[in-house]
Formats: C-alpha cells, structure tokens, sequence
C-alpha cells in the first residue's frame, strides 16, 4: 500500500537532558549503525549501545553511546577505546590488547543485562545546544537483580507457632 500523499515525517524527537550525575543504569540492547566519521564525509558502522537508568528520580530514561568497533586498551599515551571500557567496566575484567581482540560480537552481545555505573556529563552540539554524554563507565555496585527490586509491603512474622506472638515488619527491618 503506498504512502498517502499527504503524510509528513514526524519531527525528531526531543529529550529532557539528565543532570550531570552517577547514574545507574542497565545495558538494554547493543545494534550496529551507520555512523558519520568525525570531521569526514565519510560514514562507519558503529555499535550503539543503550543503556536503561534504573534507579532514582530518572529510572526508565534512556541514554545512548556510540562506541567505534575498535576493541583497544590503549597505549602509554593513549587513552583505551569506548567500546573497551564499557567491555571492562560490564565484565570487571582489565584486557590486555591480545585479549581485547579477541573479544567476539558474541561477547559483546553478552553485554545486554549487565549493569554499570556511568558518569554522565553535558556537553555543547555543533549547534550550540547541550547532550549528554557518558564520560566514565564503571562496574555496578549492584549487579543483584533483588537489588533493584521495589521495596514490598510489610509481612507478617510468626514468632510461634500459635500466632499469637505475631509482629507485622517491613524488610527493612530484618537482620540478615
């Protein structure tokens, strides 16, 4: 079925911008894209990961990073690629450069579910308006799925067995 003529593109949308902050955060999917090269006519595929906050005042929202398909940990005056610190940070493991390309797209799609910690900051467009960008990606201090669990009602603890020492607490209040 064609498209009716008189149908317009929707305007791209536009996203509240997160406070520079800690956030933490959930890797929801990993995709390739098509990507332009920096200061070039020329474009590159690129993965895109996306990451799910999942915490806090802005749990849900979700950020984006592009990170070049290079798997590199650096050199004494080069800074490690994107892609290697989400790697590490996801795995809690350091590569050497042998191990890091050895890494394989299977790997890399393991990635989806980890959690990491990411420091977000604010950074000036070509345009002159601000973005978000992931500046530090860091292994989750709570990579317990119960973790993040909303907190449940309170339940009631039999103290014997007749009930009648019965006490209503909340998980808070329990010491494991």
């Amino acid at each position: 079925m064609p498209i009716p003529n008189n149908y317009s593109l929707p305007e791209k949308t536009k996203f509240e911008l997160l406070p520079e902050d800690n956030y933490n955060v959930e890797i929801t999917d990993v995709e390739v894209k098509e990507n332009k090269v920096y200061q070039s006519d020329e474009t590159e595929d690129v993965f895109k990961f996306s990451f799910a906050v999942i915490s806090g005042e802005y749990k849900g929202r979700i950020i984006w990073q592009n990170a070049r398909m290079i798997m590199s940990a650096g050199w004494e005056k080069g800074n490690p690629s994107t892609l290697y610190k989400i790697y590490c940070a996801a795995t809690n493991k350091k590569l050497n450069n042998e191990e890091a390309k050895a890494v394989t797209a299977e790997m890399i799609n393991a990635l989806i579910g980890k959690k990491l910690t990411v420091v977000v900051t604010q950074k000036p467009k070509q345009d002159g308006s601000l973005k978000n960008v992931i500046d530090t990606f860091l292994l989750s201090k709570t990579q317990n799925p119960l973790d993040d669990m909303e907190p449940k009602k309170p339940v009631k603890i039999k103290v014997d067995e007749s009930g009648a020492n019965s006490e209503t607490v909340t998980g808070d209040e329990l010491d494991f």
